[in-house]
């Protein structure tokens, strides 16, 4: 496969970015076969995506707000609930950070309230995460 990499090495959005500009072909010893839409997929899945299926590997590669909707999403909120109790609670301070994250890592002005309201996040998400 061209640029291929082990799946542990690329994110799940990039996999499925080079699947769509058509980077990833089936191997030579796969082509006499006659594939349907759905066989792709499932080849597809068999070797790259079922490995992001694991909730540790997929939180491995997201981002703030994508790791935010994992945790609150309803497949997965009941495995965190204990730890973060409330999820607006949790909604608001992953905003917070995120708010400040963005300010520091595109070289925006960050006002002083953004700041503290970054630092009392930093704290809050310290703090939960010791229980």
């Amino acid at each position: 496969m061209r640029d291929a990499q082990k799946p542990d090495h690329i994110s799940l959005n990039t996999l499925l970015s080079r699947l769509k500009e058509g980077r990833f072909v089936i191997p030579y010893f796969q082509r006499e076969f006659e594939w349907n839409p759905w066989d792709i997929r499932d080849l597809i899945r068999s070797i790259y995506v079922d490995d992001y299926q694991e909730l540790h590997a997929r939180m491995e590669f997201a981002d703030l707000r994508e790791l935010q909707e994992i945790i609150i999403s309803k497949a997965t909120w009941s495995m965190f609930q204990d730890q973060f109790a409330n999820k607006e609670a949790l909604i608001t301070k992953f905003g917070q950070l995120a708010e400040l994250r963005n300010g520091i890592r595109h070289s925006r002005r960050v006002d002083e309230i953004t700041l503290k309201e970054g630092e009392a996040a930093i704290l809050w998400f310290e703090q939960v995460l010791k229980k």
